[in-house]
């Protein structure tokens, strides 16, 4: 299993902001990118496996109510830099959400192991 660490996603990343389309897109390739920079930078590159289980704990920057699928859909741009990492299409994957501790400016632990 490896753990990264992830940026709390931007809001204009959640599906209840209806941003403008090309801010989105923005943020979509900068969290994906980042996402990608992150897994490379602690040694999860290209796997020879057919799935992955990803236990994404989300850790709040503040103590606000937040709806799970709301927290999973703000993550579909970090799941893609994931997949690009690793070479692993993400529609095989396997997810379980966790809420962690607040966290001063958030996080979301990504914890990557091989799907049994």
């Amino acid at each position: 299993m490896t753990r990264v660490e992830l940026p709390w996603p931007s809001s204009a990343l959640s599906p209840n902001a209806r941003g403008h389309w090309s801010i989105v897109a923005k943020a979509k390739a900068a969290y994906r990118k980042a996402a990608w920079a992150i897994c490379i930078a602690n040694g999860l590159g290209k796997l020879d496996v057919s799935s992955l289980h990803l236990t994404l704990t989300f850790c709040p920057p503040c103590k606000r109510r937040r709806d799970a699928d709301n927290l999973l859909a703000s993550m579909k741009a970090g799941i893609d830099g994931i997949a690009d990492a690793t070479g692993i299409d993400d529609s095989t994957y396997t997810i379980t959400l966790a809420r962690g501790p607040v966290r001063k400016g958030g996080a979301v632990l990504a914890d990557i192991e091989v799907a049994q």
